[in-house]
């Protein structure tokens, strides 16, 4: 570079162009060179990348796993600078890359293989040897695709790998580029049943086998089992689960959970299912990440034998008696016959045989027991089929001779085998025992709708071994309610005997809908003939239903003499007592001589509204008087109950007669106004009445009776005669009747005016049977053992 001065030698001076040394002029030396390095990725085709994108291609990989398990990166380093450089490079190890752009030290083992190890000498630029190809070698040594017995995959994600090269004589100049590495996600499923070999289950119990699942993918993976049987069988999954279906938490590349399935065999109901019966079990595997992946397992359980079976003995009255360690007694009384009823049934799904053994404590009562058309004093033996019960009948005698309080234990034993029995028992009490319940029946709730009586039920039962007089009442109820019975209650009940007890509740105006607060208790009191009382009670609630119930009312308006064609107005009141609006229409009764007007339809009464209607009675030829009877009808687009309304009206003409004529007809048509003709009426009435009182003063005083007699005839005898013959009773001293009632008269009145005895006597032969107990096979039995009808008589 040169710098000049006075470049147009314009000043004088000693050094310048012209002489001396020429000071005008400066030469600076300047040495032009260029520093860099720069790498450049090539395409996996192995051409140089041209542009952006192309770039970020050059400097990506995909490995499937299933084919690879690395990958490798071509590239070169070149020395853009204008001297001989000495070049270093590095290569990081590879890092896993988060979603999140953080850097993870990876699962498995990666290692790199450089092709040319550094350092390199590079020629500047321009000349044939400023750059130089590497190749860079990726792998994953932990996978492979050769393991057996299930090849080993590279975990999925993205990886990463900085290449760096710089000058080493100045580490400043430097290039840095990023390789990626993207494994691809590989899915898979491995499932496979254990414990099936031989799958039995008892009913009511349950079965289990497993189910693994592996994933042979590289990823963690997770898992959906559901299992089922064609007959919809209980299912649970799990070690404590109570589900047919559930989720496995994710598990990671070649490991496998083992999840138990519980199979419930369906309990026994009537033989089934039965004993041998092969029951299908599916199992469908999904992964919840991949539905399209999916493995069906199936298997089988087969029902095994079960061999069970259940008594229950019940009262002659039939109530259950209990089991033995807490069995209630029962109340008898002396010279009764009784039946306990012991059903046995089969529980199990196969066929079984059983025996049937009946035992007392006190040998002197004489018992029977009689199943199906078996009977013997003691035991029977019993084959039911699959499900099948059977009802046995045990007859007991009580001796007439027992003493009150005395007690005989009745012990029924039924055996399957020597170490499988049940056994029940009762005891029978000699005693008096009331007893008495009452229940609403057969709902404690009955439907109530304003304006129509609605009726409920109770039953009462007398469980005791007394008959009972009854006495009834009701507890509170609300005001305006009517409440009463249906028919008339019974006032007294026989032992083991129940009946029907119906009541009816009318409910006021304005009832609401649905279930109501208010409830009704009915209440009886049992009175033993020793005066011992029992009080029983049951309550009934209610449920108001949609009802339209119409009160007519009309006002006090005269409508009577009215002439003809006389045209008279009054007002008409209709009210809606019930809980729903309805359209109300009007229907009248009576003569077509009298015409109503008015009483047009109204479209819509709201409950609990009224409406006032003005209406005309018109006399169209109208006789005498007649009642007019308005009916106003409720009609609605909802179910609800419809109750009419009705209202008389009385109205009365000034004609008396119609047109046919009459004595009362011509005095009218002579002008003679009616209110005349009705005083003439009067007047010829007390007229004839008084003749009658006049002739029956004027009648003779004598008793016609004696005109049948002859003059001075004595039949009928002198006064006093008559006297004592109408006095006279005719007492004699043979006749039956007497004046007096001896002491036995008195006693035998008394004792058959008494209270009967607790218990009358039974006719002969077996009684009939409890309510609940099976009937007689093949009518009453022998009488059992060791009975003596003598000692019964």
């Amino acid at each position: 570079m040169r710098l000049t001065i006075d470049v147009h030698d314009e000043i004088d001076e000693p050094n310048d162009f012209n002489s001396g040394i020429n000071n005008n002029i400066y030469d600076l030396q300047v040495n032009v060179s260029a520093i860099g390095v720069r790498i450049t990725p090539y395409l996996p085709s192995g051409q140089i990348p041209d542009g952006a994108n192309e770039i970020q291609q050059a400097r990506t990989r995909h490995i499937d796993p299933t084919l690879d398990d690395e990958t490798n990166f071509r590239f070169k380093i070149s020395n853009e600078g204008t001297s001989n450089e000495s070049i270093d490079l590095r290569v990081s190890p590879v890092q896993f890359q988060r979603p999140d752009g953080v850097l993870d030290a990876p699962s498995d083992t990666w290692l790199k293989f450089l092709s040319i190890d550094p350092y390199y000498q590079l020629e500047p630029i321009g000349s044939g040897n400023n750059e130089i190809i590497l190749d860079l070698d990726l792998r994953d040594e932990t996978a492979d695709l050769d393991a057996s017995p299930l090849p080993i995959y590279a975990l999925p994600g993205t990886y990463v790998v900085d290449v760096t090269a710089w000058y080493r004589s100045n580490p400043q100049v430097s290039h840095t580029m990023r390789f990626t590495i993207i494994v691809e996600d590989v899915d898979g499923m491995i499932t496979a049943l254990s414990g099936v070999s031989g799958l039995t289950g008892v009913p009511g119990e349950v079965a289990t086998f497993g189910i693994a699942v592996r994933n042979p993918g590289n990823s963690p993976s997770v898992y959906n089992i559901s299992c089922e049987t064609p007959n919809r069988w209980l299912i649970a999954l799990g070690d404590d689960g109570n589900s047919s279906s559930i989720t496995l938490e994710p598990i990671p590349r070649l490991e496998f959970r083992t999840v138990t399935v519980r199979v419930t065999v369906p309990p026994v109901s009537e033989g089934h299912p039965f004993a041998g019966v092969v029951e299908d079990i599916s199992c469908t595997t999904t992964h919840t990440q991949n539905p399209s992946l999916t493995n069906v397992d199936s298997t089988t359980i087969t029902v095994s034998p079960l061999y069970k079976f259940g008594t229950d003995l019940y009262s002659s009255s039939g109530v259950p008696v209990g089991p033995q360690g807490n069995a209630l007694d029962e109340a008898v009384d002396n010279n009764q016959d009784l039946n306990l009823t012991l059903t046995v049934s089969n529980l199990g799904n196969v066929p079984i045989a059983l025996s049937v053994a009946v035992s007392t404590t006190l040998t002197s009562w004489p018992y029977a027991i009689f199943c199906n058309n078996l009977e013997d004093d003691k035991s029977l033996s019993l084959n039911l089929v699959e499900g099948e019960s059977v009802d046995c009948r045990i007859q007991v005698h009580v001796p007439a001779e027992v003493s009150n309080g005395d007690s005989n234990t009745i012990f029924v034993e039924t055996r399957f085998s020597q170490t499988e029995f049940i056994l029940n028992r009762t005891e029978l009490k000699v005693e008096e025992r009331p007893d008495l319940s009452l229940v609403a029946s057969p709902i404690d709730v009955i439907n109530v709708a304003p304006g129509e009586s609605s009726f409920g039920s109770f039953i009462i039962t007398n469980e005791g071994n007394v008959p009972l007089q009854l006495g009834w009442e009701f507890g509170s109820f609300p005001e305006g309610w009517q409440v009463g019975f249906k028919t008339m209650p019974i006032d007294n009940l026989g032992m083991h005997r129940n009946e029907e007890i119906q009541i009816s509740v009318f409910v006021p105006a304005g009832t609401a809908l649905g279930p109501l607060t208010d409830s009704l208790t009915l209440m009886v009191t049992g009175t033993t003939y020793d005066g011992e009382e029992l009080v029983r009670s049951a309550t009934i609630g209610f449920i108001g239903v949609s009802s339209s119930w119409l009160t007519l009312n009309s006002d006090d308006l005269d409508f009577e003499r009215m002439v003809p064609d006389e045209i008279r107005t009054g007002n008409l009141t209709v009210t809606n007592n019930g809980n729903s609006p309805c359209k109300v229409d009007f229907i009248i009764s009576g003569p077509s001589s009298w015409v109503v007007s008015g009483l047009s339809t109204i479209q819509s009464l709201e409950a609990g509204n009224s409406q006032t209607i003005e209406f005309t009675i018109k006399n169209n030829g109208g006789v005498g008087s007649d009642d007019l009877i308005i009916t106003a009808v409720p009609t609605s687009s909802v179910d609800t109950k419809l109750i009419n309304g009705t209202t008389e009206v009385y109205v009365s003409s000034t004609s008396l007669t119609s047109e046919d004529g009459g004595l009362l007809k011509v005095l009218e048509s002579a002008g003679v106004p009616s209110w005349a003709l009705l005083i003439v009426a009067l007047v010829f009435m007390g007229v004839l009445v008084g003749a009658v009182l006049v002739l029956r003063r004027g009648g003779s005083n004598f008793d016609s009776g004696e005109q049948i007699l002859s003059p001075g005839s004595t039949i009928m005898g002198s006064i006093d005669q008559r006297r004592d013959a109408a006095l006279d009773i005719g007492l004699k001293e043979d006749d039956m009747v007497s004046g007096s009632v001896s002491q036995a008269e008195i006693a035998a009145a008394l004792a058959s005016a008494g209270p009967g005895p607790l218990a009358p006597p039974r006719p002969s032969g077996a009684p009939p049977a409890p309510l609940g107990a099976p009937p007689l096979p093949g009518g009453s039995p022998p009488p059992p053992s060791g009975y003596n009808p003598e000692r019964k008589q």
